[in-house]
């Protein structure tokens, strides 16, 4: 039986140290690590998930190391489980080697996807509101009028050199 560790960070300046002194802790015997947003390919973990076989165990700090969405979250941890390859989440205290691991692992992902929901709710509510008061939101287009005007004085200097 192996026990693999997963750590992941979303920038190349985020730390994966505690998440690794973490997993250590927990015993696993390799830990394949990540700097890439779980939004991107995640070349390491899709190679984990290929080597894991009947009896492994693979071990996260924190479910959202995991999935991108609850339904991604559930498919992984599906095929792992189908698979014979135990789940544990560090944090959440999960393990789905156990009946009440498997409830308890359902009902964090839905409530991190409510969790989710609701942020995305207010944000675009927020949004709404600012359109409301005339603000489009991103960036002005185009240059200010100090740099408009900044501009302008150069434009007429670069003149005068050319004659």
């Amino acid at each position: 039986m192996r026990v693999f560790g997963y750590a992941r960070v979303s920038t190349k300046k985020q730390s994966l140290k505690m998440q690794i002194d973490e997993l250590k802790k927990f015993g696993c015997n390799e830990i394949i690590q990540e700097k890439v947003s779980s939004l991107a390919d995640r070349p390491q973990f899709d190679t984990l998930l290929s080597t894991l076989k009947e009896g492994d165990t693979l071990a996260v700090w924190k479910l959202d190391r995991l999935g991108r969405s609850m339904l991604d979250l559930i498919k992984i941890v599906s095929e792992m489980d189908a698979k014979g390859v135990n789940f544990v989440s560090l944090t959440e205290n999960i393990n789905t080697g156990t009946t009440q691991g498997k409830m308890m692992l359902m009902l964090f992902s839905m409530m991190a996807e409510y969790e989710l929901s609701i942020r995305k709710e207010r944000q675009e509510a927020n949004k709404e509101i600012a359109r409301q008061a005339g603000r489009l939101g991103g960036r002005p287009k185009g240059l200010s009028r100090d740099a408009k005007k900044t501009a302008s004085v150069l434009m007429g200097m670069y003149r005068e050199k050319d004659k």
